[in-house]
């Protein structure tokens, strides 16, 4: 199709199966913008819930990880270092139940700003869940590497045996439980009491911290992409 200089009239050349870059006749540049480039740009606009915005379809039914990486690594900061913050939180054990007390809304915060940052991506119960998922494991990691400084630290730095006191507590109070209701065989005592049953006691404990955070963030992010999809159909009817 031939196509002309919108400031002359004159008609383009083609060149390379399209029309030249320059009118030959006055030198207007001519200037074009593809379809993805004007997507983008759509989709760093802020989303509102009336006028323009409001009616726009779903573009793209993919995850933007980039962006949404941003997002969980803040929200996994905000939910990790105010429970580390707390004194002896990490040495005890107890930073996991107090960021598990976080997810909900945490879950609920990342998907609300992912679907304001990209508001023409696909927000559904799956999305949400995927986002919840990730801050779950991302919160988990986090945990477990604070855990693993802040034992080396006291350990080798400071000489301390917090940690260790710790575990043998709760060590003892399970042996004086047992003990109490039916007393184990010698050569199972021996294991219990172990370094190796107290380690592996250690690492478990802090798997199941691990997957209960994955499991509540996905269980949160499935119900805020749950209300945010139904609050998008809502604007669009």
């Amino acid at each position: 199709m031939e196509q002309s200089c919108p400031r002359c009239g004159a008609s383009l050349p083609v060149v390379d199966d399209g029309p030249a870059a320059f009118c030959a006749h006055c030198g207007l540049p001519q200037l074009t913008v593809s379809e993805h480039a004007l997507r983008e740009h759509s989709e760093t606009l802020p989303h509102t819930g009336s006028g323009p915005a409001a009616g726009r379809s779903v573009h793209s039914t993919s995850l933007d990880w980039p962006v949404a990486m941003r997002i969980l690594g803040v929200a996994t900061l905000a939910g990790v270092l105010p429970a580390a913050a707390i004194p002896s939180s990490v040495a005890d054990g107890t930073v996991g139940g107090l960021s598990l007390l976080l997810v909900p809304m945490l879950s609920l915060a990342v998907a609300v700003a992912y679907h304001r940052i990209r508001p023409l991506r696909e927000m559904s119960p799956a999305t949400g869940m995927r986002l919840g998922g990730t801050l779950g494991l991302m919160m988990g990691s986090l945990i477990t590497l604070l855990t693993g400084i802040v034992g080396f630290v006291l350990r080798y730095h400071f000489h301390s045996h917090t940690m260790d006191d710790k575990i043998q507590g709760a060590s003892d109070a399970m042996m004086k439980q047992i003990t109490d209701t039916s007393p184990p065989p010698p050569e199972l005592l021996g294991f219990l009491q172990s370094p190796e049953f107290h380690a592996g006691s250690f690492i478990a404990g802090y798997g199941m911290t691990l997957l209960l955070l994955i499991l509540a963030g996905s269980i949160c992010g499935w119900i805020a992409g749950a209300l945010l999809r139904a609050r998008r159909q809502r604007n669009l009817g």
